[in-house]
């Protein structure tokens, strides 16, 4: 294989192939981020087709209309080949949450069982909430028949951390699963907002998905913390409150989930400073907040 005419420049080196350039994209938050940018400005596709790559260039213009996640998750998918522990929690991520489709639990099973063999702090978490969808599969069973009054109608595509820390699926029945959310267990209660926000298990349902994740939030549940600060955030079944979605991001902050620091970051960053109902003080006031009640959210 001939190498290109032109390389391409990425957050200040230089990449010969789509293969390099792949893993490149999977060596963490920053680099995703920056992914996402150059890939949705088409900045990719425009040097494949230079480098006479139009095969390529051609799979990601069917992918144009698509997120910037689901581009990238595509491209990385297609041409990546991971071995970082970075890299492969990333591709697991991928699978689970269907950018790459259709959605693969075994494949992100694997992905994630690879990463947390190399010691990433976030696979094992992740390769929970998978074999938690294939235990639900293997069953044939769905939280509708765990409780068949809390199913409603689908909902939009949702957003969020989606790793339980517990596994829930071994081997309890149906009824000992409904103990445990009745008892007030927090994971269980996680869980089930997770399998309601994305569709696994039940019907998605972004209601009943806020629902559990507030239950877990009242125990101070860290992933329960940040996904609900996304449902406010992005508005979803709720009214879109910046307020209180930096106050969960910060609750969960302190908890260690980073992607809720990040998330901190890019509200004050791109949308909520910009709002004139928010300000600079009041962000302060909220990082400053003591003796906050979980019930209030």
């Amino acid at each position: 294989m001939s190498l290109p005419e032109r390389t391409f420049f990425f957050r200040g080196k230089e990449y010969r192939t789509p293969e390099e350039l792949a893993n490149a994209f999977l060596e963490g938050d920053e680099a995703w981020n920056d992914a996402l940018f150059v890939v949705d400005r088409g900045f990719v596709q425009k040097w494949l087709e230079y480098n006479g790559d139009f095969g390529r260039a051609a799979e990601m213009e069917k992918n144009a209309e698509k997120s910037a996640g689901e581009q990238c998750a595509h491209f990385a998918a297609h041409f990546a080949v991971p071995v970082t522990p970075e890299a492969q929690y990333r591709f697991g991520k991928m699978f689970l949450e269907g950018t790459v489709a259709p959605q693969d639990s075994v494949k992100a099973a694997e992905w994630f069982s690879r990463a947390a063999e190399q010691g990433h702090p976030y696979a094992q978490s992740c390769l929970d909430a998978a074999a938690s969808v294939l235990s639900v599969a293997e069953r044939g069973e769905s939280l509708a028949q765990v409780n068949p009054d809390e199913t409603k109608s689908g909902a939009p595509e949702p957003g969020g951390v989606e790793t339980p820390d517990t596994d829930p699926g071994d081997a309890a029945s149906p009824e000992s699963r409904r103990e445990d959310v009745e008892k007030g267990n927090a994971d269980e209660q996680f869980n089930r907002g997770w399998m309601y926000a994305n569709g696994h298990g039940a019907p998605r349902d972004d209601t009943l998905a806020i629902e559990w994740y507030r239950k877990a939030v009242k125990q101070g549940h860290p992933n329960a913390l940040y996904n609900l600060g996304r449902m406010y955030e992005d508005g979803r079944a709720v009214r879109q409150n910046f307020a209180k979605a930096y106050r969960l991001y910060f609750r969960a902050s302190l908890h260690g989930i980073r992607e809720a620091d990040d998330a901190m970051v890019e509200l004050k960053k791109k949308s909520w400073l910009r709002r004139p109902k928010v300000s600079e003080a009041e962000a302060a006031r909220i990082e400053q907040e003591e003796g906050y009640k979980p019930g209030e959210d």
